[in-house]
């Protein structure tokens, strides 16, 4: 099979991103130092991180709420539109958290591209992976990677973009494994975009083949001393 590429690239926040982000890494910090963090919530503490990181974070009563200003776009908004037109063939991108999904949605609507979503709430998937590698319709498939992480042959796309990642080292691996099957004919790349240090430090662990779940409290303390 033709050789597979990865990198990743770093997107600054924006302003109310980074404000965020650094209030909640102060308090996490000040718990695990505490010792008031368990294994189970700094899972939870991870991932209001990553949401953060990502653009919308999910917050009861209100649902998703997005910490980015209309009069500020996202810069990694602007980078995963760039890195969609930039590619000859189609693109599959990879989000975790299913609010995440719909409003990457709203983003690639505003830009005119052609995309499919694919996410726990969406029925019908066989047909859109059928259109998605099989027909010219599609040129983007906006998908949670646990619904696409086994058995499906999707090498109508030779590009993998991570919007934020996962803390499933099987599912990274497997989700990566959708363009790399018999039939690809094209240089496969993978690009991990990253904007805050619990993303670098997830990467990093992914990309070294390492479990994250085997060493959640220290990750977390490390990824916010940096």
């Amino acid at each position: 099979l033709p050789e597979v590429v990865s990198r990743t690239i770093d997107v600054p926040l924006t302003s109310m991103q980074a404000g965020i982000y650094g209030k909640l890494a102060k308090e996490f910090k000040a718990e695990v130092a505490n010792q008031q963090v368990t294994a189970v919530n700094a899972a939870v503490a991870m991932g209001k991180l990553l949401q953060v990181s990502g653009g919308w974070v999910y917050a009861k009563p209100f649902g998703a709420v997005p910490v980015f200003k209309l009069d500020e776009p996202m810069p990694r908004h602007q980078t995963l539109v760039d890195l969609i037109n930039e590619n000859e063939r189609k693109v599959i991108v990879y989000a975790p958290y299913r609010h995440t999904i719909d409003g990457l949605a709203v983003v690639l609507d505003a830009a005119g591209i052609d995309h499919c979503v694919v996410h726990g709430g969406v029925s019908g998937r066989s047909d859109i992976f059928n259109h998605f590698q099989n027909t010219t319709k599609y040129k983007v498939l906006l998908a949670h990677p646990e619904c696409v992480a086994h058995g499906l042959t999707l090498t109508a796309a030779d590009h993998i973009v991570w919007f934020m990642p996962i803390t499933s080292l099987e599912i990274f691996e497997q989700a990566n494994a959708r363009i790399t099957r018999v039939g690809q004919k094209h240089k496969q790349r993978i690009t991990m975009l990253q904007s805050s240090p619990v993303e670098r430090k997830i990467y990093a662990l992914l990309q070294r083949k390492e479990k994250i779940q085997n060493s959640l409290l220290q990750m977390l303390s490390e990824a916010m001393d940096q």
